[in-house]
């Protein structure tokens, strides 16, 4: 998709617009993939709060699975790189 060639906040409309589209087809709503490529999208981008607001969404939606424990872990992560990017303008 787009974000192999850095098209950040294109993937993440082409990723959004499969989700609403195909909300049938169990390739996206029983997986959440296409929502962790968002959250990596909004990283890229140092969208962290939007990161946190998806990964909060796999942990409500996708409860007691791999994906939920991981975007658990990725909101850890995403709130480190934030507390170093906001310390870093600071200094």
């Amino acid at each position: 998709m787009h974000n192999f060639i850095k098209d950040y906040e294109k993937a993440i409309s082409e990723y959004q617009k499969m989700v609403k589209e195909y909300p049938d087809d169990w390739r996206v709503t029983k997986n959440p993939i296409c929502l962790r490529n968002i959250v990596d999208c909004y990283s890229e981008l140092k969208n962290y709060d939007d990161a946190i607001e998806i990964n909060h969404s796999i942990i409500t939606n996708y409860p007691d699975t791999d994906f939920a424990k991981a975007a658990e872990l990725n909101i850890k992560v995403i709130a480190e790189r934030r507390y170093r990017v906001s310390f870093a303008m600071q200094n």
